[in-house]
């Protein structure tokens, strides 16, 4: 671990969070992204990457940055001629930014430090059990999200580290940018594998919640075919329509114009 303060170009991220470990490619079309970028491509093709509180702002106060991002490195820059570059990049560790500067017309910058999460759980009883808790909401995750879980499990299984392994279970199955900052930003590993497990739970929960609606939907639609055809005609969509879930909401009202 390196305890040193490093000044590297700053990328503000909009609505996405890029965790350690993770291999991502996404698009910049801001100036001063593109300038950072640029810079960094000439220099150790480090950056640090930190998402933004809101996705909004175009050019992002110091109040409106979070503090805690990924240092990355760029594997790959794809110029889009009147478009959009598309960057690759590799998370390598979690840092804190001591400062960010601004002011620069040109590229914004960043004073980062690494955090040290070298660390985890003293007692192996306590980590193993906290993984299998994990590995189990990942697999039900999975299921209620029809993917095949089997290479994921079998990829988490090979971390060693502890910080490693909730990130990689992380990026896997929430998208969630303000979630993902919580884990990364938070420094308690029992705090994140908490917070991990609950979210990954949660989420299996919706998908399976999500089902049910669709199960009741499809009943409904069976009823009124029923009924018209015995000279009745239901409504099938509520008149709360508006208190529904986007998906929801389209298929109720593409199946009342069938």
């Amino acid at each position: 671990m390196n305890n040193e303060v490093i000044r590297l170009p700053l990328i503000t991220l909009r609505g996405m969070t890029i965790l350690p470990r993770m291999v991502i490619r996404f698009d910049i079309s801001r100036k001063k992204s593109i300038k950072a970028v640029e810079y960094a491509m000439k220099h150790e093709r480090r950056v640090f990457l930190v998402p933004q509180k809101s996705p909004e702002p175009v050019e992002p106060k110091l109040d409106e940055i979070y503090e805690y991002g990924t240092v990355c490195e760029i594997r790959q820059v794809i110029k889009i001629p009147g478009g959009p570059a598309q960057v690759t990049v590799e998370g390598l560790y979690k840092a804190v930014a001591d400062k960010y500067e601004l002011e620069d017309s040109e590229i914004n910058y960043a004073m980062t430090k690494e955090v040290d999460e070298s660390g985890g759980f003293e007692d192996n009883v306590e980590r193993e059990a906290w993984r299998k808790v994990v590995i189990k909401a990942v697999e039900d995750y999975c299921n209620s999200s029809g993917i095949k879980s089997a290479n994921t499990v079998r990829r988490l299984k090979t971390i060693k580290d502890d910080a490693g392994f909730v990130y990689e279970a992380t990026a896997e199955t929430l998208d969630d940018f303000m979630l993902r900052e919580e884990i990364l930003a938070t420094d308690d590993i029992e705090e994140k594998y908490f917070i991990l497990s609950h979210s990954i739970m949660n989420e299996a929960d919706i998908n399976d919640y999500k089902e049910f609606i669709i199960s009741k939907i499809k009943t409904k639609i069976s009823e009124q075919q029923k009924a018209f055809r015995s000279g009745y005609d239901i409504d099938i969509i509520p008149r709360d329509i508006d208190a529904y879930g986007d998906d929801t909401k389209r298929l109720l009202q593409t199946l009342g114009t069938n």
